[in-house]
């Protein structure tokens, strides 16, 4: 699956989940695109075959990074987003930050 966020601070934008063999670079780019500019819908991305989209407000920006085994098939222009050398470790590394300021308080 393909997890697509639109992020800034701790604040969710939007999101959408889809199939990742049904995307194509063009048709993520542009999903991508319709996420930052807050006019993707849940029904487009669930009639394309993917889960669906949940979309706040629009969050136009240029910055993408992509993390996964995919990536470079699909956004090979984009940040490749790999923290110390392993991009599937990039949510664990999340989720322990997260857990490291609860903790703190």
């Amino acid at each position: 699956h393909t997890l697509c966020f639109a992020l800034k601070g701790r604040e969710i934008y939007g999101i959408f989940e889809h199939h990742t063999g049904a995307l194509t670079p063009a048709k993520l780019r542009h999903y991508i695109r319709r996420l930052a500019d807050g006019t993707l819908t849940s029904e487009e991305i669930f009639d394309d075959g993917g889960h669906g989209a949940a979309v706040r407000k629009p969050l136009p920006t240029d910055a993408l990074a992509v993390t996964g085994p995919n990536r470079l098939r699909l956004l090979p222009e984009a940040c490749q987003a790999a923290p110390f050398g392993d991009m599937m470790l990039s949510g664990c590394f999340g989720l322990m930050h997260l857990w490291k300021q609860f903790r703190e308080g």
